[in-house]
């Protein structure tokens, strides 16, 4: 079973051959942040959008960096030490550095383009939301 306790490391004979699939199918798609080509988003952006929309925007990718970095933190700390096939391990692997990518390109869109900072986006949202319970 995937959750088997010990940590098997020898890949061949593979028991669960469909993840080293997945896994293979998932290194076809890589892509870098750098190759993102933003000009027309941020023309986009600044010009077809009202300001409740931009504001909608900001928030939205500010939730999206955060919620992403918390499935990188949940896999790595929570669940990649329970898994013991090499497969599935190689495969949870390839779906980390996915998610390390979706993490730097929300904060590089945030801090480049709409020239804010992350924490100070969460700091404001949070703080909107208190003033909502108030």
């Amino acid at each position: 079973m995937i959750l088997d306790n010990g940590f098997d490391l020898t890949l061949r004979p593979m028991k669960y051959p469909q993840l080293f699939e997945m896994y293979k199918d998932a290194i076809k798609n890589t892509w870098t942040v750098d190759e993102v080509d933003f000009s027309t988003d941020i023309v986009d952006l600044k010009t077809k959008l009202s300001e409740s929309e931009r504001h909608l925007i900001q928030r939205l990718v500010a939730f999206f960096a955060t919620g992403d970095s918390i499935v990188s933190n949940n896999l790595v700390l929570n669940l990649y030490k329970h898994i013991n096939s090499p497969e599935a391990r190689m495969y949870l692997s390839r779906q980390l550095y996915e998610e390390a990518l979706h993490v730097q390109f929300l904060n590089d869109f945030l801090f480049q383009y709409i020239h804010l900072q992350l924490r100070y986006l969460i700091n404001l949202i949070l703080f909107e939301f208190l003033q909502l319970l108030h």
